[in-house]
């Protein structure tokens, strides 16, 4: 039987630890003297990407590369449809002119090359390397950004509390995942074909 009580337990740690990543992002932020978007872009995005990027490979290591497929695209269109979409109902987002010259168009760029790979039915370890390369592209790119300009702050208090407050985030989101894990075992285990069911896609 499935208990409700984990599926809220699980997604409460999972918004306080993404909650509490956002401000040690901005700690990150102000210490590197990079941009709230450029951490967004790299640290948090890692960051919470980090539970579909273990979940497409136990996918594909265990010879089940529809799920794998299957979990990214579903993130995806989570990522753009259900998340964008609710934070901009509680408050409206602005894209600056930065946003809108520099990584929109990688944004799109990433979309249609990631379409024009996959028309063959297939990904393989060169589409991989194109797709990795340019991935460390596009970051070396972002990051040649000048530092912004910040106030002068005590570097080492807040390289301790941002260390240590990593791993408290990141330990409840972890077992938010773990939580969140078990509830999609048993509910893939209600589907005749589990591999086409997974809670992650949802979130």
């Amino acid at each position: 039987m499935i208990d409700p009580l984990l599926i809220l337990a699980g997604t409460a740690l999972l918004y306080f630890g993404g909650e509490r990543l956002i401000d040690d992002a901005s700690e990150v932020a102000r210490g590197l003297g990079m941009t709230p978007l450029v951490v967004g872009l790299t640290v948090v995005a890692f960051a919470t990407s980090s539970p579909e990027l273990a979940a497409s490979l136990a996918a594909a290591l265990a010879g089940t590369p529809e799920v794998a497929f299957g979990n990214v695209v579903g993130s995806n269109i989570a990522n753009l449809g259900l998340i964008l979409g609710a934070t901009a109902l509680v408050s409206p987002l602005v894209a600056k002119a930065r946003f809108l010259h520099r990584e929109l168009p990688f944004l799109l760029a990433a979309s249609v090359g990631a379409v024009a790979i996959v028309l063959d039915g297939r990904i393989g370890r060169f589409d991989a390397a194109l797709l990795l390369g340019a991935m460390a592209l596009y970051l070396w790119w972002m990051l040649r950004e000048p530092p912004a300009e910040i106030e002068e702050i005590e570097e080492d208090l807040v390289l301790w509390f941002s260390r240590t407050d990593w791993r408290l985030r990141r330990a409840e989101r972890d077992v938010g995942e773990e939580l969140l894990g078990y509830e999609e075992e048993l509910l893939t285990s209600l589907f005749e074909d589990g591999d086409e069911v997974l809670l992650s896609d949802l979130r």
